[in-house]
């Protein structure tokens, strides 16, 4: 009997989020605290997993515990802006954001108690909430119609399609905000015979998000889109929170209020920030309706004295506009922008319709309706919720869900026709190794789409293809969105041989990417920024030491045939999860191929050595103190350019001394080596060893050091058992691993 589920519209937003469902009238739903705004904000405490409200609460006592803002990391880099903005924002943004481990720097985490949290993994936690509490209202509910900025890329569509995974959810469409926005308004506004041009000024409190849309009574149509990932309410807050401190310090004659914050005790700091964010906030809304506000804080901050510091400031709506005011102009000049961008005339718009909380302030509705013709400009009725309404309009165009595992989606009663947000590239490397970006597909391009390109082989007997896809953001920057490899199946491909790609990207602007050499077609399975982008990274590592003079040539034939079956194995897999344990074999079968590669069956006892603490440093750097990392990078780097064998012989000492200190590394790398020798004599145990060998690595990302030495234990008795123990790496006989 088949199960049947609701479909549900959410918007996920930075700062808030709204879940509504439309039987009759659309409805939002309100969560389990009759609460129409959920707050985007997850707690971790002491074992336990607060969301919204309660989890704000948490903030004055366990704000390094206490997550706002993840959105604004989905999809996103270390060296990201947005990512780089929040690390600089410490006094708002006081969690902890770092490299993910098991990835590359294309991967953030969140950092709880030494236990890492991708943004997805965060991101799903309110979606949970979210589902829980709507089907305490209507049901079983499977299915849900997204909201996602309009700029969101592939990457970022991605990362929030497998949030809402986690959290037990099938998303049946991603739809841009700005959409959805017109959807609501659309519904009512417009005739089912009229058509209109609508610009949507959506503000929200993470993000402003600008969108022009051709509308008729039934179906929309995304023109183009603008705007600025970095602006929104939140930054309102900050904007606020300096000027009310500026105030303080004018008062009682500060000369650093903020290096005063930062060392009040650690209790007392929590506190004052969590009561100056909570006033902050509360002092905004205020001032949307009100000419003056209070804010009042008593006995929490204190000077080098100890003395009590309190904090009665009086803000009037002029005092506020004044603040803001750069940020209203900010979001004008980012409509001029994109309608210059677009070639469209001020005329051409019918409508300015303003949603999102942030369009609630006076100011910024006055001057919008000063900058265009007033009678142009509508703000919805309930800014803060339009955006689920809309996604809640459009997801009942599919109704009930019947098979919860084959969605067949229906024609709805509304039609939204997406088009691509960004401009797409491959790079282009030429036989100098010279690389260009070749646009492959352009914005503005209605979805789903298709584009094929031809390339060429650039060596003689070229056997892989490195695919490397960017897109464009702000400021004119590109940024590396995924990338593949594809094996050409052919060892004697003349230099110039054609390469067929077929590229298709669908109505979420997901990639499918096909190449097809010689007639033969074969589909290629693309990174995420997880453990697949560090697997590909790996698999960069090695090509390139093919350049360098650290390799055996004799070993190049079976190098290039393990890389082979790692891409092949790869590509055969399809797609999977970004932290799939495939990706962990195929790291490690990586590993062995450069271990294999640089091996020389006369190696000197120096030598091993030093190939030994290598390999404690490309597979386990992230675990070792940084100090001694870069200790023993620095004397190894040394040695290869000493002359001085007094010297030399001082630091193998050092670095022999690294390798025991380390050596359960050494007996975790060793374990894969055994499982493989096991592969094909006995594959049921091999299964067993490999997986204790991951079961290890998941520990020692936990730092969980106890735990991963019982399974590697466990495994290496498994290895003595079935005789695949493995007590050296490259042949020289040096046992390893305690």
């Amino acid at each position: 009997m088949s199960k049947q589920g609701k479909v549900i519209g959410i918007d996920l937003g930075t700062t808030n989020t709204v879940f509504a469902i439309t039987i009759d009238n659309t409805e939002i739903l309100q969560n389990s605290e009759n609460e129409d705004l959920t707050r985007s904000c997850v707690s971790y405490t002491n074992g336990d997993i607060k969301v919204g409200t309660s989890a704000l609460n948490q903030l004055k006592r366990f704000p390094v515990n206490t997550v706002l803002s993840v959105k604004r990391l989905m999809g996103g880099s270390i060296e990201d802006d947005m990512v780089q903005s929040m690390l600089n924002h410490k006094d708002y943004y006081q969690f902890k954001i770092e490299p993910l481990r098991q990835g590359t720097n294309d991967a953030v985490a969140i950092n709880i108690d030494e236990k890492q949290y991708t943004p997805q993994q965060v991101s799903a936690e309110i979606l949970k909430k979210v589902k829980k509490d709507a089907e305490n209202k209507v049901g079983q509910v499977t299915h849900a119609v997204i909201t996602v900025p309009a700029y969101f890329t592939e990457k970022q569509k991605a990362a929030t399609k497998q949030a809402a995974e986690l959290a037990g959810l099938k998303v049946i469409k991603l739809l841009a905000e700005p959409s959805a926005a017109a959807i609501a308004y659309g519904e009512e506004e417009i005739n089912k015979d009229d058509s209109k041009t609508v610009l949507v000024y959506d503000f929200g409190g993470g993000t402003f998000d600008i969108s022009v849309l051709s509308i008729t009574g039934d179906s929309i149509l995304e023109e183009g889109t603008g705007g600025d990932r970095w602006l929104g309410g939140d930054d309102i807050d900050r904007k606020l929170m300096d000027y009310v401190l500026s105030k303080v310090s004018e008062e009682y004659d500060i000369e650093d209020i903020n290096s005063m914050i930062e060392n009040l005790p650690l209790k007392k700091k929590y506190k004052f920030k969590d009561q100056l964010r909570s006033e902050v906030d509360k002092a905004k809304k205020t001032l949307s309706a009100s000419t003056s506000a209070n804010i009042f804080i008593d006995g929490t901050l204190e000077d080098e004295d100890g003395d009590d510091i309190d904090i009665d400031i009086n803000v009037s709506r002029s005092d506020f506009e004044e603040v803001i005011k750069p940020i209203g102009e900010r979001s004008i000049q980012l409509i001029e922008e994109l309608l210059a961008k677009m070639d469209y005339e001020e005329n051409m718009i019918d409508y300015f319709l303003m949603v999102g909380g942030t369009s609630s302030i006076p100011l910024l509705q006055n001057m919008m309706r000063e900058r265009f013709l007033a009678e142009k400009v509508k703000v919805g009725k309930k800014p803060m919720l339009a955006i689920a309404e809309g996604a809640a309009k459009l997801a009942k165009s599919y109704g009930a869900i019947e098979d919860t595992e084959n969605v067949e989606v229906a024609e709805g009663d509304v039609m939204v026709y997406t088009a691509t947000n960004h401009n797409y590239f491959i790079e282009i490397t030429d036989s100098d190794g010279n690389t260009s970006l070749d646009n492959i597909i352009e914005e503005r391009m209605p979805t789903p789409l298709e584009e094929t390109k031809t390339y060429k082989t650039v060596y003689e007997n070229q056997q892989f293809m490195h695919l490397k896809i960017f897109c464009d953001i702000e400021n004119g920057k590109y940024k590396l969105e995924t990338q593949g490899y594809v094996t050409l199946d052919r060892d004697d491909l003349p230099k110039g041989s054609e390469v067929v790609f077929d590229f298709k990207i669908d109505g979420n602007e997901n990639f499918d990417i096909t190449a097809t050499v010689l007639g033969k077609s074969k589909k290629i399975t693309l990174s995420r920024g997880n453990k697949d982008s560090k697997a590909f990274l790996e698999i960069e590592k090695a090509f390139e030491l093919l350049n360098s003079d650290g390799f055996q040539e004799a070993k190049r034939e079976g190098f290039m045939t393990d890389i082979h079956k790692s891409i092949s194995k790869i590509n055969d897999a399809g797609t999977i999860d970004d932290d799939h344990m495939l990706w962990d074999e195929i790291i490690t079968d990586v590993s062995k191929a450069k271990t294999s590669l640089q091996q020389n069956e006369n190696m000197s006892e120096e030598n091993y050595t030093i190939l030994l603490a290598t390999i404690i440093i490309n597979e386990y750097q992230r675990f070792i103190e940084p100090h001694a990392l870069a200790n023993i990078k620095r004397m190894i780097a040394e040695i290869s350019s000493s002359n001085t064998p007094s010297i030399e012989a001082d630091m193998m000492i050092d670095i022999n001394e690294f390798i025991n200190n380390h050596g359960l590394f050494l007996t975790h790398y060793v374990l894969n080596l055994s499982a493989d020798n096991l592969r094909d004599s006995n594959p049921e145990v091999s299964k067993r060893i490999a997986n204790l060998f991951h079961l290890a690595q998941d520990a020692f990302e936990q730092n969980n050091f106890a735990e991963a030495r019982a399974y590697i234990d466990e495994g290496s008795e498994l290895a003595e058992q079935y005789g695949a123990t493995v007590n050296e790496v490259t042949g020289a006989g040096t046992e390893i691993g305690n």
